[in-house]
C-alpha cells in the first residue's frame, strides 16, 4: 500500500507541475482559493485509489460529501492534492501533496510530496517516518529559548486572529516563529527537526492527517493545545518534542 501511494502522490505531484502552466485560480471564500491543479490532482488520486480499493471513503479537501459522517469510516483516505494553495497560486514552491489512509480512526500511512522540491515525506504506524528513504527525527532540544516553532493559519479570520494572539504569548519565551503558509509542510519539517514545533487551530482533517502520523512516528509528541489527546477529527493540534511540548502547553495554559 505504502509503494502504491508513493506512485499516486509523485504522479499527482506531475499534474500539478503540469496544470501551473495553464494556471486558473478560482475564489472559494474571501481569503480561499482552488486552481485547476488541484481540481486535477484531487480527480487522479481519487480515481487511482477507488480503482484499487472501491470499497473506501476519500475524504478530500476539493470533493466529499458534506452529508456524510466520515468519523464512522472504517477504511478513510484523507487527500489534500494542494496543501498550500495560496503559496501555489502565487509562485511560491512551499506547497505539497499529502496523502493518509485510517483504519477505524487509527492512522496506518502517511505520504506527503513536495513536488517542487523533490521532498518526500513517508510514515507507516510502528514504523518510523522517513525523508527520501532516511530515518527523520523530531528536533532534540530542551532550550526553549532556542526554539523556532511554527505557527498554522486557516480561512477563518477570527481563528487566525486568536493564532496570533498565541503566537504574541509564545514568542517572547523561544528564539523565532516562522509562518509558512502550509499545515502540512509545518508538520512535516517539525518531524525532521527543520521546524522545532508547530500550533494551531479550526484546522481540517487533511491538513493533519498524513503529517499527524509523519511527526508522531518521528518522536512528537502531539496534544490539542489543551493538552487532551489529538484525534483525526479535532480542530487543533501541538507539536514538539516531550520537553519543549511541555514547556509550550504551560505558556498557553497560562
Amino acid at each position: 500500500m505504502l509503494d502504491f501511494t508513493i506512485d499516486i502522490a509523485k504522479k499527482a505531484g506531475q499534474i500539478i507541475l503540469s496544470e501551473k502552466k495553464k494556471l486558473v485560480v478560482e475564489k472559494k471564500s474571501r481569503r480561499e482559493i482552488v486552481t485547476n491543479a488541484d481540481i486535477e490532482a484531487q480527480k487522479f488520486i481519487n480515481e487511482r485509489i477507488l480503482s484499487q480499493f472501491p470499497n473506501h471513503d476519500i475524504l478530500g479537501e476539493e470533493s466529499f460529501d458534506k452529508e456524510k459522517d466520515y468519523s464512522q469510516s472504517s477504511h478513510l483516505w484523507l487527500i489534500d492534492p494542494i496543501d498550500g494553495t495560496t503559496n501555489f497560486a502565487q509562485g511560491l514552491t512551499e506547497y505539497c501533496v499529502s496523502i493518509a489512509y485510517y483504519n477505524d480512526r487509527k492512522p496506518i500511512m502517511g505520504v506527503v510530496f513536495f513536488p517542487e522540491k523533490n521532498l518526500l515525506f513517508t510514515a507507516e504506524s510502528g514504523k518510523k517516518s522517513f525523508l527520501n528513504t532516511k530515518p527523520i527525527h523530531i528536533s532534540g532540544k530542551i532550550d526553549i529559548k532556542e526554539v523556532v516553532l511554527g505557527g498554522l493559519f486557516s480561512y477563518e479570520t477570527e481563528k487566525n486572529l486568536t493564532t496570533f494572539d498565541l503566537a504574541k504569548t509564545l514568542y517572547p519565551h523561544i528564539k523565532t516563529m516562522r509562518f509558512m503558509g502550509s499545515s502540512v509542510m509545518d508538520l512535516c519539517f517539525s518531524a525532521c527537526g527543520i521546524l522545532d514545533g508547530t500550533f494551531g487551530l479550526s484546522l481540517k482533517p487533511w491538513d493533519m492527517a498524513a503529517g499527524y502520523l509523519i511527526a508522531k512516528e518521528a518522536g512528537a509528541k502531539i496534544t490539542t493545545l489543551k493538552g487532551k489527546s489529538w484525534s483525526l477529527f479535532q480542530s487543533e493540534i501541538l507539536i514538539a518534542n516531550p520537553h519543549i511540548h511541555h514547556q509550550l502547553l504551560n505558556i498557553i495554559k497560562k
